[in-house]
């Protein structure tokens, strides 16, 4: 079994100071989230402990800065194996930048060193929803390309389902000052235009999508604390309490806009548009919702430049605002 020598640039941000360490690497490991992992070191770069917390800073277009918080709320047991829920609280980029809850149930194989999601969405439409799909497998060497099904969320705009994942670089960085040196990998995710700094036994440092870019700025991983948290939140205090449609962004629009809603309650919703004599363009939504702030993307083809309505139904509720087209 033929071994690779790789030399690894230890930086420290805080000293400034650059060293070096040799770092060994199987050749025979299959760049696949499902090759038995042949390093001597185990890596947790998703941990996963009830009670673990991420804080993420997330600033944009002159807003004043939003947190938003990630955590793992409970485990459970589903066909055999060992799930946790984690729950991520967003902020939308856009108007009216309320918070977005999606979820998702994860769990690491000690064997692979690859991390797993459970499709309880059904993503992938096959009608089954207790298959799993591969999230990461950075024990590779860098270079490395996997399959990812991260960020696939049905009420995502992100690219759902499978995706290519790219190990760019390695290095070792003093994560917060604390003088403890930690492996930290560089992935990009070409089709989504997303990278993402992730540290051995904390997670995700970084993750820039073109922008704006979401920082660290602490977390709390199997009760240690990292950094700084300005604020824990064990639910989501801005569910709303009311039906909503929003003004869609941009307006005037020339290629696309944005559609911002939010319900209550689950409900059965249905989100239309029309032009100015009552004719459908298109229906973009027309499925049942949690309660919850939900924004889709409405793409313009082939239309005229004019007025055109979107209209949101659910039940006995009914909005409608104008939308302006201009080529």
């Amino acid at each position: 079994m033929k071994n690779i020598k790789l030399m690894i640039f230890l930086v420290t941000i805080s000293s400034g100071l650059i060293f070096s360490q040799e770092f060994d690497y199987n050749t025979n490991v299959s760049p696949t989230p499902f090759t038995i992992n042949q390093s001597q070191t185990y890596y947790e770069f998703n941990p996963l402990h009830v009670g673990d917390t991420w804080q993420y800073r997330f600033e944009d277009m002159g807003v004043p800065p939003k947190y938003y918080t990630t955590k793992v709320i409970k485990d459970s047991v589903i066909n055999g194996k060992k799930y946790f829920k984690k729950i991520d609280w967003r902020y939308e980029a856009r108007p009216p930048l309320s918070i977005v809850k999606y979820i998702s149930w994860e769990r690491n194989d000690t064997i692979s060193g690859a991390s797993y999601m459970l499709d309880f969405e059904d993503i992938d439409n096959d009608g089954d929803i207790t298959e799993e799909f591969p999230i990461d497998s950075l024990f590779l060497p860098d270079g490395s390309i996997y399959e990812s099904y991260k960020y696939s969320f049905k009420d995502e705009l992100s690219l759902v389902g499978k995706k290519n994942a790219v190990i760019t670089r390695s290095y070792f960085w003093d994560v917060y000052g604390d003088s403890v040196l930690v492996l930290v990998r560089d992935v990009n995710y070409p089709e989504m235009f997303i990278n993402e700094l992730i540290a051995d036994g904390i997670g995700i440092l970084s993750m820039n999508r073109e922008s704006p870019e979401r920082q660290l700025t602490g977390a709390i991983i199997n009760g240690v604390k990292f950094g700084v948290i300005v604020s824990v939140k064990d639910d989501n205090p801005e569910l709303p309490q009311n039906f909503k449609l929003f003004q869609n962004y941009p307006n005037p629009f020339n290629n696309s806009t944005k559609i911002t809603y939010q319900i209550p309650s689950l409900t059965k919703v249905k989100i239309e548009i029309t032009d100015i004599l009552g004719r459908t363009i298109k229906i973009i939504a027309d499925d049942e919702k949690p309660a919850g702030v939900y924004q889709v993307d409405f793409r313009t083809e082939n239309l005229s430049s004019g007025v055109y309505f979107c209209s949101l139904r659910t039940g006995n509720n009914f909005r409608i605002i104008k939308m302006i087209f201009s080529k």
